[in-house]
């Protein structure tokens, strides 16, 4: 577990030093994810999804992230604001 809570604690710090930041937030969701910080993930990627909507890399994980812990309200308003911003996009086909 040390490299990955050193790898956690270095995007930690790389996040608070440049907060607008998506790609390092993004990263330190992925990386809290994999340690099992789940509710943490999720804020990381809402924090993307609030910063920029269109995001749609963050959007589609943050969907996959909210599925694994059953907030499907969540993920349906997510859906929702995808399909408006791209009604042909493969997600929604797929159901997700």
């Amino acid at each position: 577990h040390g490299q990955a809570e050193f790898a956690l604690l270095s995007l930690a710090k790389a996040t608070e030093l440049a907060p607008d930041n998506n790609d390092y937030r993004y990263d330190l969701a992925v990386a809290l994810h994999s340690l099992n910080e789940l509710e943490a993930a999720q804020k990381q990627l809402t924090q993307i999804v609030q910063n920029q909507p269109a995001n749609r890399e963050a959007r589609v994980l943050l969907i996959q992230y909210w599925k694994e812990t059953g907030q499907l309200q969540n993920v349906q308003i997510l859906l929702a604001e995808l399909e408006q911003q791209n009604p042909d996009d493969p997600v929604l086909q797929q159901g997700l």
